[in-house]
């Protein structure tokens, strides 16, 4: 029976290629979204599943007692103080990535230094419970002494090429000093899906040796709890909850004298840390975004229910050509059951039709998605059964569902009303109605989304800034190493095409601040909050900020440096001085107060900013050149650069587009909006063509009688339309509030935002109208340039 009704499905679909082609490219491009927005969604769910043992790993967190504030680093001494009171607890490790804590790490290729922001110092037993697999040389090598070195598989083949590097030396830049390491050992990378990556590893007694050279009393960091330096993971052994451990830990703080701290300890098991991690201090781990995984998940669902109801829909109006086949089968004796079965057969053999062809437009399109999206479609050999699993589940699911409908309704058919050709009446109520209003609520829905996202990205990009962000370059630098900096800045002022330098305590532009709080009274619960920058002389003429009162930074001033500051409005606000005028703040004299600027994006409020003359501790050289002379100031630059620091990276960037990057999630919703806005479209105009197939088949005696009377065009095309134009209207009763409601919740996480407007969603309903009109008349035209006599001679 299944190949009597394979071999049939085969030739119907065969038959109608017009009506198989339209349907095939529809479950195409639905299956190949869903497929992408899936395979997002199994990679990003699949982060650190990839170690051995992983559900008995767990990182630990200290936990403010007083704010509840949870921290990623401990102090180093909680590792071994936890592996020596807990029995239960297999393994420990401590990991430390040297630029979160010491600065920059570079390392030498061919007498030049390259800064390596994956150099990490940890604890031997880091290959254990990362399990990492060593190539070359031994893992036990990193405890042998602080100079031993671990590198990665990629690592090796950028220093050394073809050359086995296992006891090679290499050198090492820290702290400003020079380290000669020996390499003892080549590890296969970490998998791509792991939270901790690393191209050198070194021992932890390197760290320790480190903070000698930055703190007077290194000791207090390395034997206090109040000192945060490292992660640290633990491996718990078979059949051992962590509640278990958490039981004990208060026993464990008081042993080891942690309630003088104001910190308890907490964990976290390693696959919550990627998507579980929002609120959690001094996190340098990459982080997933739970929010996202739920919006693409739902695309995926809308954009599988689209295909599939436009599968319900053509194969419905395809169905009112088959009136007379099904007919004929019942009465020849063919059951509901065998023509439901038949009828399904067909769908599922169709969506695996779109099964290989929607992996080859994946592939296709996946350099363009990297493009777009910045994100690469992989289908990773760890997740591959996951893969294949899901992927013919939805297939299959996606024919049954698709073809449920079809096949109730043919099967239900009276056969003599089937070969009479009565068609069924849209005066009742049925499923293509739901299905009809369904497609126009998404597709309204996200054409309302688009609109709005796109008002928004605009909004930022568009929106005054209240600084110059044209022609301006930054070059960043680690202070630690590079100790130039005023005869850089200096340099550069005399170069050709430059209008001015300054610098600036941050990596500059920036969504990082650091903040201070300063008692403003005498209660200690007035205290403000301010966000402090460490600028050089002309920063704000550099950056085109306008002054609301007072004055800039002179350099003939001896005193600004020592116990002046500038504000801005809004700090001048918190502080009760908005009119102006000079002001002590602590022991510091206000001479200025600049107006409100952007130094972060619109997500975040302006806060109260306090500007503090302190040139010795700027990280940016903040660099205002006149316009079409890019390049050659670069070059000018780069030589200066070389100059005064030939063993160590040219860093620069263009302010403008290092600031377009801080907005790359913002800017790739949009693209995920827009393309998907796209293809409901698409996937909408295909099932409307299916309707109008089926309205101009039923409607063509209608048509006639009407022409025959005397109606006109207009008037047969509105009676022809009126019935969508209803469906629009509840796609739009209903559409509206749920958008509105959704893109204001997503609004709301930027301080500074666009509304969402009724005019625009008028025009995206109009928009939508227009649109159905034009598919459904495109159709339907033949209908109406039909002679009348020539269908009403055979009734």
């Amino acid at each position: 029976m299944l190949r009597i009704s394979i071999i049939t499905s085969y030739r119907f679909l065969s038959k109608s290629k017009t009506y198989t082609t339209i349907n095939l490219l529809g479950l195409v491009l639905g299956l190949t979204a869903a497929f992408i927005l899936f395979t997002f969604l199994i990679n990003e769910l699949s982060f650190n599943t990839c170690f051995r043992e992983n559900k008995k790993l767990y990182r630990v967190l200290m936990k403010d007692r007083k704010r509840g504030q949870l921290d990623a680093l401990t102090a180093l001494i909680v590792a071994p103080n936890l592996e020596k009171y807990f029995p239960e607890i297999d393994r420990t490790a401590r990991i430390v990535n040297l630029i979160n804590i010491t600065g920059q790490v570079s390392v030498c290729r061919k007498n030049i230094f390259y800064s390596e922001p994956r150099f990490i110092s940890a604890d031997p037993s880091i290959i254990d419970l990362l399990s990492i697999k060593m190539i070359a040389g031994s893992s036990l090598s990193t405890v042998d002494s602080s100079y031993s070195l671990l590198i990665s598989e990629q690592t090796s083949k950028k220093y050394f090429g073809s050359i086995n590097p296992v006891g090679r030396n290499i050198k090492i830049k820290a702290v400003g000093n020079i380290f000669n390491f020996k390499i003892n050992g080549v590890y296969h990378d970490l998998p791509w899906n792991s939270s901790y990556q690393a191209d050198f590893i070194s021992g932890i007694d390197f760290l320790n040796e480190l903070l000698r050279d930055i703190y007077q009393d290194p000791e207090a960091i390395l034997t206090s709890y109040r000192e945060l330096a490292t992660e640290t993971i633990i491996r718990l052994k078979d059949d051992i909850s962590i509640k278990t451990i958490e039981q004990k830990l208060p026993a464990f703080s008081k042993t080891n004298k942690m309630e003088v701290t104001d910190f308890d300890l907490t964990f976290q098991s390693l696959s919550d840390i990627y998507l579980n991690s929002e609120n959690i201090r001094n996190d340098f781990l990459p982080k997933g975004n739970k929010a996202n995984l739920i919006t693409y998940t739902s695309l995926a669902i809308f954009i599988l229910l689209l295909a599939g109801i436009n599968y319900s829909i053509l194969s419905t109006a395809r169905a009112a050509l088959r009136f007379k086949e099904i007919g004929v089968k019942k009465v020849l004796g063919a059951s509901r059951k065998q023509l439901r079965y038949q009828i399904l057969t067909e769908s599922i053999l169709l969506t695996f039709l779109a099964f290989p062809l929607a992996f080859l437009l994946l592939g296709l399109i996946n350099p363009f998605i990297k493009e777009l999206y910045g994100y690469e479609i992989q289908l990773y050999a760890s997740n591959m059964a996951i893969y294949f699993l899901l992927f013919a589940g939805i297939t299959i699911l996606i024919g049954v569902l698709s073809g449920v409908y079809v096949a109730l309704y043919l099967s239900a058919l009276n056969p003599l009303h089937a070969l009479k050709m009565r068609l069924f009446s849209f005066r009742k109520f049925n499923f293509g109605k739901v299905f009809t209003v369904f497609q126009l609520f998404i597709t309204l829905s996200l054409l309302i989304s688009f609109i709005t996202v796109y008002r928004q990205i605009r909004y930022c990009f568009k929106q005054d800034m209240r600084l110059n962000k044209e022609n301006l370059l930054i070059v960043s630098f680690n202070p630690g190493e590079f100790k130039q900096y005023s005869l850089l800045k200096k340099s550069i002022a005399t170069k050709q095409h430059i209008n001015s330098v300054s610098g600036i305590s941050i990596s500059f532009p920036s969504t990082d601040a650091k903040e201070i709080k300063i008692r403003t009274g005498a209660r200690s619960d007035s205290e403000i909050a301010f966000e402090s920058y460490s600028v050089d002389y002309n920063f704000f003429k550099t950056l085109g900020i306008k002054f609301f009162s007072g004055r800039d930074f002179d350099i003939n001033e001896k005193a600004d440096p020592e116990s002046c500051m500038i504000i801005n409005e809004t700090a001048a606000k918190e502080l009760g001085h908005s009119s102006g005028g000079e002001f002590w703040l602590d022991q510091f004299r206000i001479i200025g107060i600049v107006k409100d600027f952007h130094l972060h994006t619109f997500h975040d409020k302006i806060r109260p900013a306090l500007f503090f003359l302190r040139p010795d501790r700027s990280k940016s050289v903040i660099v205002r050149y006149q316009a079409g002379f890019k390049n050659s100031v670069i070059e000018d630059i780069e030589k200066t650069w070389r100059q005064l620091a030939p063993t160590l990276p040219f860093n620069y960037l263009l302010f403008d587009k290092e600031l377009d990057n801080l907005y790359t999630r913002d800017k790739n919703f949009q693209f995920i909006v827009a393309s998907f806005t796209i293809l409901a479209f698409l996937i909408t105009g295909m099932g409307l063509f299916g309707l109008a197939i089926l309205l101009s088949e039923r409607k063509m005696r209608e048509v006639a009688i009407r022409k025959v009377f005397g109606a006109s065009n207009p008037n047969i095309v509105y009676e022809m339309q009126k019935e969508f134009y209803i469906y629009i209207t509840i796609a739009a009763i209903f559409g509206v509030p749920f958008t509105w409601f959704l893109m204001d919740r997503w609004l709301n996480t930027f301080f500074y935002h666009v509304d969402v407007s009724w005019y625009l969603i008028v025009v995206a309903i109009i928009s939508v109208a227009v649109f159905v009109s034009a598919i459904l008349y495109f159709r339907t035209r033949k209908v109406l340039i039909n002679n009348p006599l020539s269908v009403l001679k055979y009734e």
